[in-house]
């Protein structure tokens, strides 16, 4: 992933993530990373608004109990947030580097975001979300790459079999739609994923019944 990449050339001790069609404000980046600064968190979304529709402002995201992304709408104070939006986050090198970037084994495009926050949550980390900031993104209707729906089922069960319990794996197999999840799986268990799921489960400090619960998510 580009951004794996290019955190191996920079030098700062916070890395600042952002697509490349956003619209910031005046002094937005010292006030985005104060909090990882001040150590009050270690990973932050400003709060992210439609630039076609600047009412709507999303504050990170949360699962709901289909493990879908929806963003947090009721934000008013700086506050934790289970789920950062990739569009535009700064997290801390010391997070970034410890729970190793984002995943590396994922395809194209699809819960790389989510995947990232699940497992800062997981080895320790916090991760909030900074009202007082806002940018505006532009939310295209259609990708500018071409998507297949093998890669996006592909990377939601990658993250299920890196962080899950079998149970929550299973409940996963029948939420991914429009591929045929047994060859999926095949090529999922012949890579890396199940080495890398023994090396977290070394070194994380919470699981993701843990997760569930703190974030009463009800899957």
């Amino acid at each position: 992933m580009a951004r794996n990449v290019g955190t191996e050339h920079a030098e700062g001790d916070v890395f600042v993530f952002c697509d490349g069609h956003v619209f910031f404000q005046d002094y937005w980046l010292d006030r985005l990373m104060a909090p990882i600064r001040s150590g009050t968190a270690d990973a932050v979304n400003p709060g992210i608004a439609d630039v076609y529709d600047r009412s709507h402002i999303g504050y990170g995201y949360r699962w709901n109990r289909a493990l879908e992304a929806e963003w947090n709408l009721a934000v008013t104070k700086q506050q934790s947030v289970s789920l950062l939006a990739g569009g535009c986050l700064a997290v801390a090198r010391r997070a970034f580097e410890e729970v190793g970037g984002f995943d590396h084994g994922f395809r194209t495009w699809g819960r790389e975001d989510e995947e990232f926050s699940l497992k800062l949550w997981l080895f320790g980390y916090t991760c909030y979300a900074v009202p007082t900031v806002r940018i505006l993104h532009v939310f295209r209707h259609t990708p500018p790459f071409e998507l297949a729906w093998e890669d996006v089922g592909y990377n939601f069960l990658r993250m299920a079999h890196l962080h899950f319990k079998e149970e929550r794996i299973e409940k996963c197999r029948h939420l991914v739609k429009n591929i045929e999840v047994a060859q999926v799986e095949k090529e999922l268990l012949a890579g890396d994923v199940l080495q890398t799921r023994k090396l977290y489960e070394q070194t994380r400090k919470f699981d993701d019944d843990w997760f569930m619960s703190t974030f009463q998510i009800p899957f």
